[in-house]
């Protein structure tokens, strides 16, 4: 800011004049260094785990300057005695209990509500009540509703609500007493003596559609009703296996942890630990909440919410090494074929699989190359999972301990 010029606008050899040569130079670093660190991080092919602590040792103008980076790298884990690791498989066979209940549900789902009005309440009706709760004759906060639908049976009000409202008729209004649990979530609840006012406002009937080849047409494309049930049992062999798969692999994971030889740097538990917390907000804000609103619903301080995530990422980050010195131990690779079909996967799961050749063109190498990295962790589990030993009695598993 100089008398007779405006902003921005002074001449350079002007301000080298007044403030001298060097008045420019720590902005010439800044400019200058953050392209020649990139390249020597490529160039060295150095994986840096934190952020990166730069001082300036020298700088002159018109010879240069040397900048000094405390760089921590990526440790190199070492581990042994991988294979033929233990596990205790779930049990994976289906029994036609399970496959009626998925069926149950399904005509559940595809239920009539049918009124009934020439008789009182009783057990296993879907009733609408209006309500009012009061205890010593003070309305609380929660206890009021119109037109609540409630299945009488159900044990979804307090205890003894629910057979109280069994012989009543449409459009009677009674008063019922009830005593809130001991143990109430609302403390100043617990264990007090209630008056609601109810009044009955509809009863309704559920009538289950007969499990018939007209249901069966009437959900599904199958037209027969064995076939109907081939699917259904498909569906839960493959959500068993699935379940089983990811079972086998928690356990193995596990035991890979315990195996490495690895000093994570603090630094990189502290950065993942960060990431986890911007990933729970982003997805709280997806859901219309705040981070502050679910802290305080959970009654936590946020620092001891973070803190709530050291161990998981510490497991993770174990783990991952531990896969990692796997693969380097038995060469594993990733070819371009398998980040190429990894693209197609993901495109697919947001139905853009037709997007695949720009999304290809677009991504850049080091998107490429954490793509690659990941498959390659994939290949050694699924390295350690093919030769792990399945036994009937694993002590060393929490599973079997289960």
């Amino acid at each position: 800011d100089i008398p007779g010029f405006r902003k921005g606008k002074v001449p350079r050899k002007l301000i080298e004049s007044q403030y001298g040569k060097e008045f420019f130079l720590e902005d010439a670093v800044n400019e200058t260094f953050p392209d020649l660190y990139d390249k020597m991080i490529d160039t060295e092919e150095l994986q840096v785990v934190e952020r990166p602590r730069f001082s300036l040792v020298y700088a002159e103008v018109g010879v240069g300057a040397v900048v000094e980076a405390e760089l921590t790298l990526k440790p190199t884990p070492k581990i042994v005695d991988y294979k033929g690791l233990t596990y205790k498989p779930l049990e994976i066979s289906i029994t036609d209990e399970e496959i009626t209940e998925v069926i149950d549900r399904e005509r559940e789902k595809n239920a009539r509500f049918i009124p009934v009005e020439d008789r009182p309440a009783q057990l296993g009706d879907i009733t609408r009540i209006d309500y009012e709760g009061s205890v010593d004759g003070v309305p609380f906060d929660g206890g009021k509703a119109d037109d609540a639908e409630l299945t009488l049976g159900s044990g979804r009000f307090i205890p003894g609500f629910e057979d109280q409202v069994v012989g009543m008729n449409i459009g009677d209004e009674r008063d019922i007493v009830v005593h809130f649990p001991a143990e109430y979530h609302a403390e100043h609840l617990a264990g007090k003596l209630a008056v609601f006012k109810v009044k009955l406002n509809a009863i309704n009937i559920k009538e289950m559609p007969e499990f018939d080849l007209d249901f069966v047409e009437s959900i599904s494309d199958f037209e027969n009703i064995e076939d109907y049930k081939t699917d259904v049992l498909k569906r839960l062999t493959d959500a068993r296996e699935a379940n089983a798969k990811n079972s086998k692999d928690d356990i193995l994971a596990r035991k890979l942890r315990k195996l490495v030889e690895v000093t994570i740097p603090d630094g990189m538990v502290e950065s993942e630990m960060d990431q986890q917390c911007m990933d729970h907000e982003r997805d709280l804000r997806n859901r219309g909440l705040s981070l502050e609103m679910f802290l305080q619903y959970m009654q936590m301080e946020f620092d001891a919410y973070r803190e709530g995530y050291r161990n998981n990422v510490t497991d993770r980050l174990r783990t991952r090494f531990a896969l990692e010195a796997i693969a380097a131990n038995e060469g594993l690779v990733a070819t371009d074929e398998d980040v190429d079909a990894e693209i197609r996967t993901a495109l697919e799961s947001y139905g853009s699989a037709a997007d695949f050749e720009k999304v290809k063109g677009d991504m850049t190498t080091r998107v490429r190359k954490a793509m690659s990295e990941d498959i390659i962790v994939k290949k050694a589990l699924d390295f350690v999972s093919a030769h792990a030993v399945a036994v009937d009695e694993d002590p060393d598993s929490e599973n079997s301990e289960q």
